[in-house]
């Protein structure tokens, strides 16, 4: 039963990490502290400035925006939020910046009067 378990184990990490995070030139969803949320690139160094709380599990952007949806725990339902990319800055706490959350209805016509990116489909 251990080793089935350890396998198991082994083979949900494999599929989690080797599917990657989603990136774009300056934002990054990543795992930190056993959490994945979603950040804006500090400089060339490997740190993040948090944008988006766990749990994560998609974003999209374009030149002017980044869309993340968010995973409730223990529901089926998600949150979405969207970043102005173009009033973003790193000095800038996640609050000042990032809006939402909203519900799949009211991101969907948030959609209709703002220019976000393509929403790839399930999203």
């Amino acid at each position: 039963m251990r080793k089935l378990l350890a396998v198991v184990l082994i083979i949900i990490t494999f599929v989690f990490f080797s599917t990657g995070f989603w990136e774009d030139d300056q934002y990054a969803i990543y795992y930190m502290n056993g959490e994945i949320v979603l950040g804006i690139k500090i400089g060339d160094s490997p740190d993040f400035h948090q944008r988006i709380d766990h749990k994560v599990i998609d974003a999209t952007s374009n030149e002017k925006y980044v869309i993340a949806k968010q995973e409730l725990q223990g529901s089926d339902n998600y949150n979405y939020y969207y970043i102005d990319k173009i009033k973003d800055d790193i000095y800038l706490d996640p609050d000042e910046i990032t809006k939402g959350p909203f519900s799949k209805k009211q991101f969907v016509e948030l959609s209709k009067k703002l220019d976000f990116p393509l929403i790839p489909d399930g999203f």
